[in-house]
């Protein structure tokens, strides 16, 4: 397993954002945001059908718990590329990575939308959450899919609008009802939601090159295994919330009140073992041509 190689990317905002402490925030709770996307993660794999000996390159892939199982998929004879913008992400992946000997991994450090992919190499292209973020989805799925052999797979799934993500739905409302709304923003901006239009995604990558695109929409319960507190604790760290009290200049006593109205809005949620969360997401499969 190589260390990450450096990234030479054109999406500077996205770069920024990752590295900074937006993006340790995400490996501070590595285990929790693993727990709580593990079955997405699951299903994402499930309808790719990786099989042994093949090699796939996983974008986005942030701390790795995706490269990982999709390296366990492939066996001793197949490997994983794990990609990422964020150094901060993928040195977290490369010591889990480490402490279970996964060999057949290497982790990059670089923007997918512009890096040299070696041509025709690879057999799968993954991603859980990690193509929403580039300035020119179609120049990155047309640079990225490069690295496909003719006739390779897309697997990748993204989140569906907010409204139906009650994840993101309920701290967003609760911080707007507290602080007032934030200038709204480009729906397609890169974001988690960017993807949440079916037929937009289809469009990009057709015209990307790729054929036999296929779009669905499913509903998935998100299990988060701890308590009520800690999820809204998660939830006000991870999320929408943290935007809202950024550009609105709210208080300690903002962010308090946000987080009993969201634990009281989240009650609902709660089950034996932790909190099952609905969630509505976007898969999306495709051939290089």
């Amino acid at each position: 397993m190589s260390s990450p190689t450096q990234k030479n990317d054109s999406n500077a905002m996205e770069d920024s954002y990752w590295n900074s402490a937006a993006g340790q925030k995400w490996v501070d709770f590595q285990d929790e945001m693993d727990s709580l996307l593990e079955t997405v993660k699951d299903q994402l794999l499930a309808k790719t059908n990786i099989e042994i000996g093949e090699h796939i390159l996983d974008i986005g892939c942030g701390t790795g718990a995706t490269t990982r199982d999709a390296a366990a998929l492939a066996g001793a004879g197949g490997s994983v590329i794990g990609a990422d913008i964020s150094g901060l992400l993928l040195e977290c992946a490369q010591q889990v990575a480490i402490d279970q000997n996964a060999a057949s991994i290497e982790y990059l450090l670089v923007d997918g939308q512009t890096h040299d992919f070696t041509e025709n190499s690879l057999d799968v292209l993954i991603s859980r959450f990690g193509v929403m973020f580039f300035n020119d989805p179609v120049a990155a799925f047309t640079n990225m899919t490069r690295a496909l052999k003719p006739g390779g797979r897309v697997s990748f799934v993204s989140w569906s609008y907010m409204n139906e993500n009650p994840w993101f739905r309920i701290p967003r409302d609760v911080a707007i009802d507290r602080l007032g709304a934030v200038a709204p923003g480009d729906p397609h901006a890169p974001g988690p939601m960017a993807f949440a239009d079916l037929d937009r995604v289809s469009g990009i990558l057709s015209d990307a090159g790729l054929r036999d695109v296929v779009a669905s929409s499913e509903k998935i319960d998100l299990f988060y295994r701890g308590t009520l507190d800690a999820a809204t604790y998660l939830a006000c760290n991870v999320g929408p919330v943290m935007r809202v009290v950024k550009e609105l200049g709210g208080s300690p006593d903002d962010v308090k009140a946000i987080s009993e109205k969201i634990t009281s809005e989240m009650q609902n949620f709660v089950v034996p073992g932790g909190l099952s969360i609905p969630a509505s997401l976007n898969f999306f499969s495709a051939r290089k041509g």
